[in-house]
């Protein structure tokens, strides 16, 4: 006999606004707001897409393919890659004032985070 399967609601909501805040790769206490969106950013540029079965398939940001390649070309492509993770947050509503940084074994970006609540400078090292 097979149990009967009750009807759920499998609808996507929106992200919240409340989060545990990661400090020195500890959790400690919550960020809320525009904190916590700035957490969300750092956590998606810093999870490899398609690579973890817990997060959705859009979750993440492609960079594996970009290792070792031509600066120019990582030059060329990150910013549509970083818009393309991001976006997919609903609160997020555009990335702007952009500006890259490359290092030696690294590309540094810094741009704006436009979202509903405000907005938020972030900064990221690519490692690539």
């Amino acid at each position: 006999m097979t149990p009967e399967r009750a009807d759920v609601d499998m609808t996507v909501g929106n992200e919240t606004d409340r989060t545990y805040k990661m400090k020195e790769r500890r959790i400690k206490d919550f960020a809320y707001g525009i904190e916590a969106i700035g957490q969300a950013v750092y956590k998606i540029l810093m999870t490899q897409r398609y690579s973890y079965a817990i997060y959705d398939r859009n979750y993440g940001i492609e960079l594996n393919d970009l290792i070792g390649a031509d600066r120019h070309y990582v030059c060329a492509v990150l910013k549509g890659r970083v818009e393309d993770a991001l976006l997919y947050d609903s609160r997020i509503k555009a990335i702007k004032n952009w500006a890259l940084t490359v290092g030696k074994a690294y590309i540094l970006a810094e741009f704006t985070v436009e979202t509903e609540l405000g907005d938020a400078d972030i900064s990221n090292r690519f490692d690539i």
